[in-house]
């Protein structure tokens, strides 16, 4: 999403679209993609991120992280659930 924001401000829009402090897209069993978290814990089984205000745990099966830049994670594997704890 920070390609598509940058790409916003370089054309003077807005580049907040929506003023959430995070968001997440779970692709069916093929993984996820989060914005606005940092990793507090992992396994292949959890993982934790740390949100603005909480935590967001995350459970799944043979997760993996595939990419975590300036707070976005991909995560691989399959997602059977998002709880915000």
């Amino acid at each position: 999403m920070a390609l598509f924001e940058n790409l916003l401000d370089s054309l003077g829009i807005d580049c907040e679209l929506t003023p959430y402090r995070y968001r997440y897209y779970v692709y069916g069993k093929c993984g996820g993609w989060f914005e606005g978290v940092t990793i507090v814990s992992y396994s292949k089984d959890e993982v934790i991120f740390k949100i603005h205000d909480g935590k967001l745990q995350v459970k799944g099966k043979n997760l993996s992280v595939k990419k975590y830049v300036e707070k976005e994670v991909a995560l691989t594997g399959e997602i059977y659930g998002v709880e915000r704890i």
